[in-house]
């Protein structure tokens, strides 16, 4: 799906080099209805988001210790965002600059993990041969469960939706900003939430690609600042590497007003 989405839009954008004819017009406050649009999106099991490495813990063998980057999992089980767009620029009647500001709320399964996959929880070590700056420990079962997002975008948008005006039966929308995270909300290990709060919220930059057929739609927000972590596992001998603040999620998306 994502590749078509992407073919999709590299051969509808074209377009837009030849729709830009018309007046240059700003926000205007008087006519603030016609500058304001929003979207709900809509997302089940195309979700999945890793936050940098948050701490390590420590493989312990008979001469050295060996760190593992430990960072937070979120499985998105489904995810219902809602994005207000103001129309700051429109150039013609089939382009704009907006800005968008997205929120969301996710069912979701959160995890503590190091890159072997172990889960951990936030409190004093019991395992001999692991430990760690911040005393984490390992465990069995899930963290915590649900999530939220917010973020701030900037947008260009072509054809459908992209203007009043406009009466293209297809729009193209094209983003980049910040989104942050805060998870899990709840726990479900029985530790207390405040042992956890420190490495429960962090950021992502954002891409976000869609396509507008009338009322409905489907888009993709990716991670673009994605980091490499190298460590070196026990017994090995050598470097590897695990990818941490990687963000990924397709939606169903809503158009709401004009």
């Amino acid at each position: 799906m994502r590749k078509a989405l992407y073919i999709a839009i590299f051969l509808f954008a074209g377009a837009g080099l030849k729709a830009s004819d018309g007046p240059i017009r700003l926000i205007s406050l008087k006519y603030f209805n016609t500058s304001y649009s929003s979207e709900l999106g809509l997302t089940f099991f195309t979700g999945y988001v890793r936050s940098p490495m948050m701490t390590k813990v420590y493989e312990i063998d008979q001469t050295r210790a060996y760190p593992l980057p430990v960072y937070t999992w979120v499985y998105p089980l489904g995810i219902l965002s809602y994005e207000p767009k103001l129309r700051l620029l429109e150039f013609g009647s089939a382009n704009s600059l907006t800005l968008n500001l997205p929120i969301a709320a996710g069912l979701s399964v959160v995890q503590a993990v190091d890159a072997n996959r172990t889960t951990y929880d936030p409190n004093a070590s019991e395992i001999p041969n692991v430990f760690g700056p911040d005393d984490w420990s390992e465990r069995s079962g899930v963290l915590g469960t649900g999530h939220v997002e917010f973020g701030g975008l900037i947008g260009y948008n072509l054809g459908q939706n992209a203007t009043v005006e406009n009466t293209w039966p297809i729009g193209v929308n094209i983003s980049a900003g910040y989104n942050f995270i805060y998870a899990p909300i709840a726990m479900t290990t029985g530790e207390d939430r405040s042992d956890y709060v420190d490495v429960a919220f962090w950021n992502h930059i954002v891409g976000k690609v869609g396509l507008d057929f009338g009322v409905v739609g489907i888009a993709h927000m990716f991670g673009l600042n994605t980091e490499e972590v190298l460590y070196e596992p026990r017994g090995l001998g050598t470097n590897t590497s695990v990818n941490t603040r990687i963000y990924h999620r397709f939606m169903m998306t809503i158009h709401i007003g004009k």
